[in-house]
């Protein structure tokens, strides 16, 4: 894995822990009822986003190789 990978994987995984951070403030503080369906889409869209990142190398890889190397040159 080069050095841009893993420091784009690194900073998405950070984005990750900071909104779950954000959703579990809103869904746990006393802001209302508002707050906590606000911090319920964010939690899920959060979640959503780090299975997409963690699956994304998992996915090219496998295009790539059942496309073949003649399709990425």
């Amino acid at each position: 894995m080069s050095t841009l990978e893993t420091l784009a994987f690194v900073a998405g995984v950070s984005l990750g822990v900071v909104g779950l951070s954000t959703a579990g403030v809103m869904i746990a503080g006393p802001f209302g009822e508002d707050w906590v369906r606000r911090g319920k889409q964010i939690a899920k869209n959060t979640v959503l986003g780090v299975i997409i990142l963690a699956s994304a190398n998992m996915v090219v890889a496998f295009l790539i190789s059942q496309l073949g190397p003649s399709f990425c040159t």
